[in-house]
């Protein structure tokens, strides 16, 4: 009986939100620069490719140097909003933030140099959440928006390695630049489809790592990291 009900809930909601929604999905007839202008939500996803770095010197001394890279990737999903303006013809403007979580991360043996050897740990690097806020520059051609974007970006990234006889781990706040290209399509009056690609570069940061079966409880990374991101995604406007 309960299924019976509820079924015929989904149907009467249906058939009563089915036209509006088709509806809105209908294209407009036309379209112009203007149309473009105003504040939008949306939801994307995608994926991450990304490469870190880092300097370590356990003793300061230069005596005990280790560096290493290691390459990472993984699915992510992100939530941003903004707000377009035409200032003229068919220019677009605005300006964008987004907030990216994902599980972009590297769990593998690397190779190490200490000093003049190479050694192995077994170490991880994990991008786990990310954000940015971007100015967007494109030109409405109808239906079609391509841009430019571009900003300031922070993240948080884990990073930590085991090995023989002891471990290490910590998590740290990174701050870079973004830029990066795309293109927008408007489906109807107010749904946005889009794709994206955009390069991220942060800069040289001190991850301080607590250290087990160490003659010292921490010690300081110098972690660099890069990453390529591309996404698909839709917005609402308002």
């Amino acid at each position: 009986m309960r299924n019976s009900v509820a079924l015929f809930g989904a149907f009467i909601a249906i058939a009563m939100f089915s036209p509006l929604a088709l509806a809105e999905m209908a294209p407009k007839t036309d379209f112009t620069p203007q149309d473009w202008a105003g504040g939008y939500v949306g939801l994307s996803g995608g994926y991450t490719l990304a490469d870190t770095s880092y300097y370590n010197d356990f003793t300061g001394k230069g005596t005990s140097i280790y560096t290493g890279s290691a390459d990472l990737d993984g699915m992510v999903g992100s939530l941003f909003g903004g707000a377009n303006f035409n200032p003229f013809s068919g220019a677009i403007v605005g300006v964008e933030a987004d907030v990216i979580a994902g599980d972009t991360e590297s769990d593998d043996t690397h190779p190490h140099s200490k000093g003049k050897e190479l050694t192995a740990l077994k170490d991880y690097y994990d991008l786990n959440l990310s954000a940015s806020v971007r100015a967007r520059m494109g030109w409405a051609a109808g239906r079609f928006l391509p841009y430019a974007t571009g900003g300031l970006s922070v993240a948080s990234e884990d990073v930590g390695y085991t090995a023989k006889d002891n471990s290490g781990s910590g998590k740290g706040a990174l701050l870079g630049y973004t830029a990066g290209a795309g293109v927008e399509y408007a489906y109807s009056e107010h749904i946005r489809i889009r794709a994206e690609y955009r390069f991220t570069d942060y800069f040289t940061s001190d991850i301080e790592m607590k250290l087990t079966n160490v003659k010292t409880d921490s010690t300081n990374y110098e972690v660099d990291l890069r990453s390529h991101l591309m996404t698909v995604g839709f917005a609402w406007t308002f």
